[in-house]
């Protein structure tokens, strides 16, 4: 059967195609605000980038030799970098291995390998940290080895270090 080229064709123009995604996509995004799974996601993304970098730190610090440490305040982190003290005695240079406190050392400075760290990185607007610091050396983490985060919901998140090999465990509660 012979047809027109003028006739009608069947389907949908580039036009409507187009329209019938940015509908679908403004219901995404009104579902996923009402819902509040774009926050779920940014904090769960934020936590698990501060796990791995802790466990980062643990390991370059034992790398580098150098002392690191994560500073904390209320809704921001930085990394940075100090030095110890000069001590001459013997029982100044035993004492990271003997106790584990963190050396006598002026402010933190950035980090010479990664000065990018440097900069405070804040949270998203739901997380809160406690403040506080996590100090990482060459022989082990110094001191606290815990990272306390609230949520805006009431909630409590804690990144646990193992001093001893560095491996960090992310806990949906207050650990203690």
């Amino acid at each position: 059967m012979w047809t027109s080229p003028f006739q009608a064709r069947r389907g949908f123009t580039l036009i409507e195609l187009v329209l019938v995604i940015i509908i679908i996509g403004a219901l995404f995004l009104i579902v996923g605000r009402g819902t509040g799974s774009f926050a779920y996601w940014k904090e769960e993304t934020f936590l698990q980038e501060l796990r791995e970098l802790s466990t980062f730190l643990f390991s370059q610090s034992a790398a580098d030799q150098t002392h690191y440490r994560i500073e904390f305040s209320e809704r921001a982190y930085r990394v940075g970098s100090f030095e110890e003290e000069n001590c001459d005695n013997l029982s100044c240079s035993l004492a990271p291995f003997l106790v584990m406190a963190p050396p006598t050392r002026k402010q933190i400075s950035s980090p010479p390998s990664f000065p990018s760290l440097f900069e405070p990185k804040a949270t998203p607007p739901t997380l809160t940290f406690e403040e506080g610091v996590v100090d990482f050396s060459p022989q082990g983490i110094m001191g606290s080895s815990l990272i306390r985060i609230k949520t805006d919901r009431g909630g409590h998140f804690t990144i646990a270090i193992n001093p001893l090999t560095g491996i960090s465990t992310l806990y949906n509660y207050r650990y203690e």
